[in-house]
């Protein structure tokens, strides 16, 4: 099996679209949940040369915006 090549000529493009701390205890298992860790929000945009920009942004998804409180 051939190793995969890539496509000539996409581009990937990264942005910090901010920042937001949460306890360690979410992140790491023993980690403190009074010490705040500092999380960046991505979002990628894909530039492939032939089918345009593709749009990636995970977000946190439907449960943390329910789950506020």
């Amino acid at each position: 099996m051939e190793p995969y090549a890539g496509v000539r000529g996409m581009r990937l493009h990264v942005f910090n679209t901010g920042t937001m701390d949460v306890p360690e205890g979410l992140l790491f298992r023993g980690g403190s949940w009074l010490k705040p860790r500092s999380l960046q929000a991505l979002a990628f945009v894909v530039e492939h040369p032939s089918r345009g920009l593709v749009v990636f942004d995970t977000g946190l998804g439907r449960a943390v915006e329910d789950d506020r409180e």
